[in-house]
C-alpha cells in the first residue's frame, strides 16, 4: 500500500486565507498610493462636519458667533472644543460638551489646521435652506468642511482639496 504523500509549499494556503487576502488586498492597494496626509485630511473634514452636526443637534442652530456672516473655521472651533478661554463658546455652548478634540500644535490662531499647514474652510446652510453653496457648486449637507489639500490652493471642492460630501 503506498500512502499518499501531502506536500505542501510554505506558500500553501488554505482557501478561507485567500478569500481573506481577495477581500483585504485591494484595500491595501488603494491607499499604497496615497499620502498619509491625505487620508488624515479626510478624516478630520468629516471629524468636524460631525462635530457640527451634533451641536446642531443638541442646541437647534449652527455654532456661529452673532454677526458673523462667513464664519471661517477659527470661528467655529473653539466653541466645538469649548474653549474655556472663549466667551463665545461658552455663551453658544452653554452645557459645555466638546464636540471635538483637535490638539494645540494643530491649531494656529484659533483654526485647525490641515497636515499641510492650511486652515480648513467651512460653509453652512441657511437655517430655512437644506443646502449650500462652494464656488459654484451645490451642496446638500447642512455643513461643507474640506482643506485645501496639497497645493494650497483653495479650489472650492475641486481638483485636489479634499472635501466632507
Amino acid at each position: 500500500m503506498h500512502k499518499k504523500m501531502l506536500i505542501r509549499s510554505r506558500w500553501h494556503l488554505p482557501a478561507r486565507h485567500l478569500a481573506l487576502l481577495a477581500l483585504v488586498f485591494p484595500l491595501v492597494l488603494s491607499s499604497c498610493g496615497r499620502d498619509h496626509r491625505e487620508m488624515r485630511a479626510e478624516t478630520e473634514v468629516q471629524m468636524i462636519a460631525v462635530a457640527v452636526l451634533g451641536f446642531q443637534s443638541e442646541y437647534g442652530y449652527n455654532p456661529i458667533p452673532s454677526g458673523v456672516d462667513e464664519p471661517t473655521i477659527a470661528d467655529v472651533i473653539p466653541i466645538l472644543l469649548m474653549d474655556a478661554d472663549s466667551s463665545i463658546a461658552e455663551e453658544l455652548n452653554y452645557m459645555r460638551i466638546k464636540f471635538l478634540d483637535v490638539s494645540a500644535h494643530r491649531r494656529h490662531e484659533g483654526a485647525f489646521m490641515d497636515p499641510w499647514g492650511s486652515p480648513y474652510r467651512i460653509r453652512f446652510a441657511a437655517q430655512d435652506s437644506d443646502y449650500t453653496e462652494v464656488n459654484g457648486t451645490s451642496v446638500y449637507d447642512p455643513v461643507a468642511v474640506w482643506s485645501v489639500g496639497r497645493n494650497g490652493k483653495d479650489e472650492g471642492g475641486r481638483g485636489d482639496d479634499i472635501i466632507s460630501w
